[in-house]
């Protein structure tokens, strides 16, 4: 469906099976698309389920599964920024060369299921409003980021993260929005490599950064690049031992704006909040382990002072 200045319409299920194309296109439509029941794609041979160049359109659907896409699962482009124009329900998407979810200038809600992206990133945000909530999120052998969210608002929610080997970082949250939070859930990401990062948080100077980042546990393992890196302010809370062993790189680093304010690192309920200059590095060239376990290392500094610790 393309171009259509008015659109209401209303299906039941909607289906496509090894599509030479899209599974589904939407682009240049106004109106509402409304699936009552399912909306399945199999094996189509481009990007499953795509929505673009569409800010006037509603977009109603309880269950999105996209199977075996030859690029990305599912597109949203260019539409309206706001999650609650897009309703995919529960999402389930794999594909064979792409990312899962992609969302750039645009917005969508997700109430839950799971991706497995191979040669791409679970979710590929960018300029989005986000209401996403997913059992799983799986990238394998990304061609650029592993998970990345840039300029986003809203929430993410996530059970269990897993990147394994991308190009670039494995997740990077990069500039967005006040009061943006994404809970990564267990997080497994193994064989960062090309200098890359496993973990990339980075907040703007200004405004004042209100961002919160969760992690129920970590185990992050690099190659050749750094372990995680937190720059400019907002929280991460780690709720159980995260432990990051990183080769030709820092284990951990963190930086942010001039001001001072409390940070604590921990585990087990431990929190770390870094609006104030802060690094960590390791004392070896060429590997590092850190092992984040309450009270093992505590990190501390007021408005008056500013730490450096050296591990």
């Amino acid at each position: 469906m393309t171009t259509v200045a008015d659109a209401d319409v209303t299906f039941n299920t909607v289906a496509s099976t090894n599509s030479k194309s899209n599974g589904v296109l939407l682009d240049g439509v106004a109106g509402a698309f409304t699936v009552t029941n399912s909306l399945t794609i199999t094996n189509p041979a481009t990007d499953g389920f795509v929505v673009q160049n569409s800010p006037s359109l509603t977009v109603s659907v309880p269950l999105t599964t996209v199977t075996s896409a030859g690029q990305n699962g599912v597109v949203l482009k260019n539409n309206s920024v706001d999650a609650t124009k897009v309703s995919l329900g529960q999402l389930t998407v794999t594909t064979d060369a792409g990312a899962g979810l992609v969302v750039a200038n645009a917005g969508a809600t997700v109430a839950g299921g799971t991706i497995n992206a191979t040669g791409g990133a679970s979710i590929a945000a960018n300029t989005a409003d986000l209401n996403v909530v997913l059992a799983s999120a799986t990238s394998t052998d990304s061609t650029g980021n592993g998970l990345g969210l840039t300029d986003a608002s809203g929430t993410v929610q996530i059970a269990a993260t897993t990147v394994t080997s991308p190009t670039a970082n494995g997740i990077n949250a990069v500039s967005n929005a006040a009061g943006f939070s994404a809970d990564f859930g267990v997080t497994n990401i193994t064989g960062i490599k090309n200098g890359g990062i496993g973990v990339n948080i980075t907040n703007p100077i200004t405004p004042t950064p209100v961002t919160a980042y969760s992690f129920d546990s970590l185990l992050l393992t690099t190659l050749n690049g750094t372990g995680m890196l937190a720059k400019n302010g907002g929280t991460i809370n780690f709720n159980s031992p995260a432990s990051i062993t990183a080769a030709g790189g820092a284990a951990i680093g963190f930086a942010g704006a001039p001001a001072g304010a409390v940070a604590t690192l921990g585990a087990g309920g431990g929190q770390l909040t870094v609006p104030s200059l802060m690094t960590v590095s390791p004392r070896m060239a060429s590997s590092s382990m850190l092992t984040l376990m309450t009270p093992s290392l505590v990190l501390q500094s007021s408005s008056a002072s500013r730490n450096r610790f050296v591990a």
